[in-house]
């Protein structure tokens, strides 16, 4: 809020209005006493073994995040499904009849 400087209406320059209330610092903060080398190391050592915590989650999310896509994509695109025992045909090895094996053909 800005009143008229010396407080009466006809003055022409416009000053800021703090209320008369006193002027103050902010308090100082505390001083925090220095880490020793030790505890400075050690904390150094959690940064670093957080933020490749951090880094591997990021990677595993976005893994996660393609291995759903392409599946998603290969069911409503391709329509594929995953494979049940219901549709899985098994295959023996075993030999060919004869006549496929002198010619060549696959049954």
């Amino acid at each position: 809020m800005f009143r008229p400087a010396g407080g009466r209406a006809g003055a022409s320059a416009m000053i800021p209005w703090r209320d008369n209330a006193p002027m103050t610092s902010p308090a100082a903060p505390t001083p925090v006493p220095p880490l020793a080398e030790a505890d400075l190391n050690r904390l150094q050592n959690e940064q670093r073994r957080l933020d490749n915590d951090h880094q591997r989650l990021i990677t595993e999310r976005q893994i996660a995040a393609t291995n759903l896509r392409v599946e998603q994509m290969a069911r409503e695109k391709l329509q594929m499904r995953m494979p049940t025992p219901a549709v899985t045909q098994y295959v023996t090895d075993g030999p060919l009849p004869t006549s496929a094996a002198a010619s060549g053909a696959v049954p």
